[in-house]
């Protein structure tokens, strides 16, 4: 058997190190038993992703196809911040630098499963026949 809230190990390719049990699926049970499916939430990651900085094309999303310069890498919560991907616009409040506030527009960041090395990317075009992504602008 197996409680709401356990921490799990897991063990698969998917980069999750440890798991926390949320529920039984199917059913209104704070145990879970042998076969069923439960939802987990993910408590810790592997760190070492394979995104280094560098250019990249983002392969999913909203902003797929886009090509752009890694700004920073969050290995903790394997986010990265890509140049010119995911703009968001940030109110800010007044300070001296801005006495009337502003909203200023900034990357945001995105799941690193969601980019690809652009050389990568671009030999998989070739393979595929199909033109490479243009960059993002």
């Amino acid at each position: 058997m197996l409680q709401i809230r356990s921490i799990l190990d897991v063990a698969d390719n998917t980069g999750a190190k440890r798991a926390a049990a949320i529920g039984v699926l199917g059913r209104n049970q704070t145990y879970a038993h042998v076969g069923d499916i439960i939802k987990a939430h993910i408590k810790e990651a592997a760190p070492d992703g394979t995104v280094k900085k560098g250019e990249v094309v983002v392969i999913a999303g909203a902003d797929k196809g886009k090509r752009g310069r890694v700004i920073a890498v969050e290995p903790t919560t394997q986010r990265v911040i890509v140049e010119g991907v995911r703009m968001i616009k940030k109110h800010m409040r007044k300070s001296q630098q801005n006495p009337q506030g502003a909203i200023i527009e900034r990357e945001g960041s995105i799941h690193a499963s969601n980019v690809m090395k652009a050389e990568v990317f671009d030999a998989r075009a070739v393979n595929r026949g199909a033109a490479p992504a243009p960059a993002a602008s």
